[in-house]
């Protein structure tokens, strides 16, 4: 009887495929990175995963850092988003696209899954005769205070 392999697993052997296939080497301190970006669902920046390595005892350059990640968004990994003006990264296994509100305001990224954003999707493939195989959607906007909604009552 097979039995499957824990996404961590899968993860680290596909990074291990493109790291060989680009005759890159497989380094500790590469796994290390990867492990720790795929232990969180939460979005990150370098610094926060640069701080959450530390704590741990895995001390890593900044240029390790930066280095990993391209290599991370090259075989798919991890995906980028310009979210506030500000560059966070996340792990790209989902299988649904996630979408994004940003709150300008409290600094917060709040992901969100709408159906109907799947339907618009496959009425532009068939519209346009493509296929879409991801997307970000990403809206800004800030919290409700009483004055805001009393004053929208007016």
């Amino acid at each position: 009887m097979k039995t499957k392999k824990n996404p961590s697993e899968n993860v680290s052997l596909i990074f291990s495929e493109y790291l060989k296939s680009n005759g890159l080497r497989q380094t500790h301190e590469r796994f290390a990175i990867l492990s720790e970006i795929y232990l969180s669902d939460r979005f990150f920046s370098i610094h926060s995963l640069g701080e959450r390595l530390a704590k741990k005892k895995k001390f890593v350059s900044r240029g390790t850092l930066y280095n990993t990640l391209d290599l991370l968004l090259n075989c798919g990994l991890v995906r980028r988003h310009q979210l506030g003006g500000t560059t966070h990264y996340e792990k790209a296994n989902r299988i649904d696209p996630q979408d994004y509100l940003v709150l300008t305001d409290t600094k917060e990224i709040l992901e969100f899954s709408d159906r109907q954003i799947s339907t618009i999707q496959k009425n532009i493939e068939k519209l346009l005769n493509v296929e879409i195989y991801d997307h970000s959607l990403v809206f800004y906007g800030r919290r409700k205070t009483t004055e805001t909604t009393n004053h929208e009552e007016n």
